[in-house]
């Protein structure tokens, strides 16, 4: 049986030889070129942070029909004078003035659920932070307005007995430099460029590149690990007639 990758050898033996897949096709390829692929998203985004600040926002909005639960919730992602951040909102109440201090908090008007990308001039910059990490654009912070009372108001006519609504309010918001997640995703490729020059370097010295062994003397692969000495497996298959 001669064809494609296959070859009778001088034993009469049929040798079926698999080549290996395209190098683009390898996991540690396909990573680094996706990873290739992002940081050159990011590093236009941090060039155009400067110019523009570009935010994409996630709203989910809660209402009860009797108006007597209200809930916000927005995720936003944004990109300004070099950082990257990522925030999120949660806020709402319960109680029978629950609507009426949704509209007083400016809640009405996030009345659409689904993604929302915007773009504005970016604002002024903000004085230089006293800790180290703040300066480089590393922040954490948390806001937590829990279990916070609020009556209804005496001259919309209500019964001043009613139970006062409960509104709470959290807020998250993480940013970072734009490098650093650039140095991160750039890992990847280092890797994979470092291993295929030390593989490609191995070979050219006739030196297998998983165990060391010297391979001068060796045409197929290698005696001590068996790895195959020109990125090919040579498999028997049968028996020649």
């Amino acid at each position: 049986m001669n064809g494609p990758g296959c070859c009778v050898s001088t034993d009469g033996r049929t040798i079926m030889r698999v080549l290996p897949l395209p190098s683009f096709l390898r996991p540690l390829a396909m990573l680094s070129i996706g990873s290739l692929a992002l940081c050159t998203a990011v590093v236009f985004l941090w060039i155009r942070s400067y110019r523009a600040s570009d935010s994409v926002d996630r709203i989910v909005r809660e209402d009860s029909l009797d108006g007597s639960h209200v809930m916000l919730r927005i995720t936003n992602i944004f990109t300004t004078h070099g950082i990257i951040g990522w925030t999120t909102l949660s806020t709402g109440g319960d109680g029978p003035s629950a609507s009426y201090w949704a509209g007083m908090f400016g809640l009405g008007m996030f009345r659409e659920h689904g993604w929302q990308w915007t773009t504005a001039r970016p604002p002024f910059e903000e004085p230089a932070a006293s800790s180290f990490l703040r300066r480089l654009g590393f922040r954490f912070e948390t806001v937590h307005d829990d279990h916070r009372s609020l009556a209804w108001p005496p001259w919309r006519g209500r019964d001043p007995g009613q139970p006062p609504t409960r509104w709470d309010e959290r807020q998250t918001e993480w940013t970072v430099p734009c490098w650093f997640p650039v140095a991160l995703m750039l890992i990847g490729p280092a890797v994979w460029l470092a291993r295929m020059l030390r593989r490609r370097r191995l070979r050219s010295l006739r030196i297998c590149p998983v165990c060391g062994y010297d391979l001068r003397a060796s045409t197929t692969r290698c005696p001590e690990c068996g790895t195959p000495a020109q990125d090919e497996h040579d498999i028997p298959m049968t028996a020649a007639t």
